[in-house]
């Protein structure tokens, strides 16, 4: 006889046992149904069919997974964790199964909305996933997704929604908007753990490694630009095609000479930022000593070229940089645009200073002995995350967001060309690409430095970039006074940890936030 709740549920351990085990004697049948015939809408029903049973099974081993946990059995087993008795008695991975037991946790403790709809086989267990790690790291987050508006509802019914990379970009985008400093530091954790290794065998070479999105982005275009379209007599597969691609950029690059001093190697990656969203960054890096305070103007002119402007106003900044190219977006202004983006969690009011007060920290300098030309000059590292909040991030041709001192990084040296778009979408105007330092303004800084000026490195011009301060830009003041000379790992690290750079009559100082001065190492 069965005993069950009022809601179908078993009740007792062996009518749980026997409903187990019935539903997994269906299912190794339907694992020998003729797939194979099925055609069109068929084939198509029988797919989603699937997927929600997958997703009834996941949730199912969620539940267990909460409920067992709870429970008082696998404490008298005498097991050192629940996740080491689970792991013993499904045979799963230790990896999997410490994965499986956060997620239940995360979910009971901060997803209930979340697990309400896994359970009910609304999203899958990948949905889940991505908000148990993407959306309760900080308490920012966590305190976001008790907004009725813009919190764990909105994303539970994104997920309904969306597959689940587009879903990964949305939570992304969320919790940038949500805690800009938290999606800084998670950005200087992906740049301390990229790794390449590069080990001789016995014949030959093994290359295994880990890069973040941009770096990754800069090798994957680079090599696609090699490969091209493969012809029709090609049959090596894509991972030989990468590989051949891989060794003739090795060898171009070192057979053109573009790694002598004076060369600039540039990757050309995509990136698109909104006007508002460019302004934003430019206020949140106002230097502390800035005053005078006034509304920021719009962006005019760079070098002589138009950035922003246009028909009625309208505007918009393409931009292509030292490790990419940044598109600066504008909707037409003569039509007001309504339309809420997802993950949209507000809107911010940004002021700036257009004016900049120069100031020396100390008077320690890197280690170069050349003169900047222009002592006192500043290049400031901090970021106000305030102004940031409820802003658009800047984002990768994919829509992946973008952290905002990464953005700022990108911005340091780049080309850019504006596109106007209408109120559909539609492109109304699209102007020249200009860069921020002319070619004479970047020989001139790479004569003056000539390396890279951070404390101790010598890295040359041709692995290097233009550094200084997006500031300027509201003037249009490109002055080589405050740009430097930095390799690309030391402008990658001044800007993950917020490094201030004052020129001095010897050289640079590099300081940190917190008023310590980075000395170059003494003499033997």
């Amino acid at each position: 006889m069965r005993s069950s709740t009022g809601d179908g549920a078993p009740r007792n351990p062996v009518e749980l046992q026997e409903r187990l085990t019935a539903v997994q004697a269906e299912l190794q049948q339907l694992a020998h149904a003729q797939f194979a015939v099925l055609e069109g809408a068929d084939a198509a029903r029988v797919a989603q069919q699937v997927e929600v049973t997958t997703r009834a099974c996941e949730a199912l081993t969620n539940a267990a997974v909460t409920g067992l946990q709870a429970g008082e059995a696998w404490a008298q087993s005498g097991a050192r964790s629940f996740a080491r008795w689970w792991t013993t008695h499904t045979h799963r991975k230790s990896s999997t199964a410490r994965s499986q037991v956060k997620t239940a946790r995360t979910l009971g403790e901060n997803l209930p909305v979340t697990a309400k709809a896994f359970t009910g086989g609304h999203i899958s267990g990948e949905h889940v996933q991505v908000l148990s790690r993407k959306a309760t790291k900080t308490r920012a987050l966590r305190e976001q997704l008790t907004d009725p508006e813009m919190g764990e509802d909105f994303l539970v019914e994104q997920a309904t929604r969306l597959p689940v990379e587009a879903f990964s970009k949305v939570v992304a985008a969320w919790a940038v908007r949500t805690d800009p400093e938290a999606a800084d530091r998670d950005w200087r954790e992906q740049g301390s753990a990229e790794e390449v290794f590069l080990s001789p065998t016995l014949d030959g070479y093994a290359l295994n490694g880990w890069l973040n999105t941009e770096h990754g982005q800069a090798l994957d275009e680079a090599l696609q630009a090699v490969i091209g379209v493969p012809a029709a007599t090609d049959e090596r597969h894509p991972a030989q095609r990468r590989a051949d691609a891989l060794t003739h950029l090795a060898r171009a690059s070192l057979d053109s000479g573009q790694l002598q001093p004076g060369a600039r190697i540039r990757p050309h990656i995509a990136v698109t930022v909104e006007e508002p969203a460019l302004a934003a960054l430019i206020a949140a890096g106002r230097p502390p000593d800035a005053v005078g305070l006034d509304p920021a103007p719009e962006m005019e002119t760079v070098n002589g070229a138009e950035l922003a402007g246009g028909p009625e106003g309208a505007g918009g900044v393409e931009a292509a940089g030292a490790d990419g190219e940044l598109v600066q977006t504008m909707p037409d202004q003569t039509t007001p645009d309504t339309r809420r983006v997802p993950g949209d969690i507000g809107t911010s009011s940004i002021t700036g200073s257009t004016r900049i007060t120069s100031s020396s920290r100390n008077s320690h300098s890197t280690g170069n002995t050349h003169s900047t030309g222009n002592t006192g000059v500043t290049i400031p590292g901090d970021l106000d995350y305030t102004a940031l909040r409820g802003t658009a991030p800047a984002e990768w041709a994919d829509g992946t967001p973008i952290a905002p001192a990464h953005a700022t990084k990108m911005l340091c040296d780049g080309e850019f060309h504006r596109v106007v778009f209408g109120p559909e979408g539609q492109i109304l105007d699209s102007g020249r690409t200009c860069r921020l330092f002319t070619p004479a303004q970047t020989r001139a800084v790479i004569a003056r430095d000539k390396c890279c000026q951070f404390p101790d490195c010598t890295a040359p011009p041709g692995q290097g970039e233009i550094h200084h301060f997006i500031w300027w830009y509201h003037r249009g003041r490109t002055s080589t006074d405050n740009a430097i000379l930095l390799c690309w790992h030391h402008h990658d690290y001044v800007h993950q940890q917020h490094l201030s750079i004052t020129s001095t009559p010897h050289g640079w100082s590099f300081s940190t936030s917190e008023g310590r001065t980075l000395e170059p190492t003494p003499p033997p």
